[in-house]
């Protein structure tokens, strides 16, 4: 069996990419002597606004917790822990150009020792990126001629960035769900779900502009807002009052443990994600695996599987007056969860099996 290594966040780091790095490992390890090399510290403090990126201290004797942002002794203890390994390649995902320097550093070392390296893209560009991160990114995947995204959008914006590098897609694939035991709902009004971290992209402001016109038509809901806040909550709160929708909002504005995201999901009418740009989303893939009736942005419409059977509706970003329109033909409509296959995350075996024979 051939060894692969995996570059990436695990528990205990939390979040969707360390969420998704494990999926990936489970899916490659049938196939693949599967080695896993994670961080001893992801972010500084000052670069991350949440409590924590952990949900608990990582273990002390794990050697697979080495690289470290800050550290360049580190970035060398993990490239003659690769070269010690000889794999048949490296996959690196790649979300932030915060580790534009380690992963630009390593990719060149790799690639003068004849490994090959494969880049997993969750985002080419941060989300809210400026001028500096395209070059960065540029820089730091310049050696890196093999790559797996998730989105269409992606694709397209990776190979503007790097013309003639090989490509494979494979679409975000549904979570599983978090819990055995289903959570019945305890009302009857219908529960809407905001859920992940709180950031301006992800379209907070506008789903709360269009429940003040759903409001306004006399429909009843409640919007539980589920996920840290990394900017001042004070604005949505203010937001709320201002629109009159305190008695129909409820924001648990921390991150919160597994247990309660099943609880969130399972209450779940509807799951929007109204985000005004992005890729692909992890609370699609949540809702998904869940079988929630889903309203979405179109900027993230790639994480809908195409034979997703549950019910749908895409809208523009930025457009409350649409975005409302589609919440009220959920209450009114009164989608209903649907059953939904086991997730497959064999995607990835594919996509690396087709870029290893590129």
């Amino acid at each position: 069996m051939e060894t692969l290594i995996i570059i990436g966040p695990i528990a205990p780091y939390r979040g969707g990419i360390a969420e998704h790095t494990m999926c990936v490992i489970d899916a490659l390890t049938p196939e693949f002597d599967v080695k896993v090399i994670s961080f001893k510290r992801l972010y500084p403090q000052w670069l991350y606004p949440g409590e924590s990126d952990r949900t608990a201290p990582l273990p002390r004797d794990d050697s697979r917790f080495q690289l470290d942002l800050l550290n360049p002794l580190s970035w060398l203890q993990t490239l003659r822990s690769i070269a010690q390994h000889q794999p048949i390649a490296v996959i690196v995902p790649w979300w932030t150009t915060v580790w534009a320097l380690p992963f630009g550093w390593l990719f060149r070392r790799l690639r003068a020792r004849n490994i090959q390296p494969i880049g997993l893209i969750h985002n080419v560009l941060p989300h809210e990126a400026n001028r500096s991160d395209t070059w960065l990114t540029r820089w730091a995947l310049q050696p890196v001629e093999k790559f797996i995204v998730q989105a269409q959008s992606e694709y397209d914006r990776l190979g503007a960035l790097l013309p003639n590098v090989a490509i494979e897609t494979c679409a975000h694939p549904p979570y599983a769900t978090l819990a055995p035991v289903e959570q019945p709902r305890q009302t009857d009004v219908p529960e809407l779900l905001f859920f992940g971290l709180i950031r301006a992209y992800k379209g907070l402001a506008d789903l709360l502009d269009a429940l003040a016109i759903v409001k306004q038509q006399g429909l009843t809901f409640q919007l539980n807002v589920v996920g840290e806040c990394w900017e001042d909550i004070a604005t949505y709160h203010a937001q709320i009052e201002r629109l009159d929708l305190t008695d129909y909002v409820t924001i648990d504005a921390r991150f919160v443990p597994d247990d309660i995201v099943h609880v969130a999901f399972q209450r779940a009418s509807v799951v929007v994600a109204p985000y005004r740009h992005g890729t692909q989303s992890s609370v699609l893939a949540l809702a998904q695996g869940y079988g929630k009736p889903i309203i979405a942005s179109s900027v993230i419409e790639d994480t809908l599987a195409a034979d997703y059977a549950g019910w749908q509706r895409i809208v523009p970003p930025n457009n409350p007056a649409l975005l409302a329109q589609a919440i009220m033909d959920a209450l009114t409509e009164c989608p209903t969860d649907v059953t939904v296959a086991a997730p497959s995350w064999t995607c990835f075996v594919d996509a690396v099996n087709a870029l290893l024979q590129r």
